[in-house]
């Protein structure tokens, strides 16, 4: 998947999200989801209904930390960047 391809073919699933002492809030096309980090969970709120996800353990011991890069685009690096805690920053270069 190419994904500046798939951003401009579906932009209804493509947003930004922020977050802020366990609160925050996914933008998207067709309006604002709120983000609240329960204990060990992420719950997003659509509909008035919460939707609980849970980190799921390790299946086969698989680490993602690291730097992962894309090809030249647009004159950047597209790059996302995971670190051994599990956390995830995006980066172009």
């Amino acid at each position: 998947m190419n994904p500046y391809v798939s951003r401009e073919q579906s932009r209804r699933w493509w947003g930004t999200w922020s977050m802020d002492n366990g609160r925050g809030v996914l933008k998207m096309l067709y309006g604002e989801i709120p983000i609240v980090v329960d204990g060990a969970n992420i719950v997003l709120t659509t509909n008035k209904t919460d939707h609980r996800f849970a980190r799921l353990d390790d299946v086969d011991g698989t680490r993602w930390d690291g730097t992962y890069a894309l090809h030249e685009y647009q004159g950047k690096i597209p790059a996302i960047s995971f670190t051994p805690d599990a956390s995830s920053a995006t980066t172009a270069r």
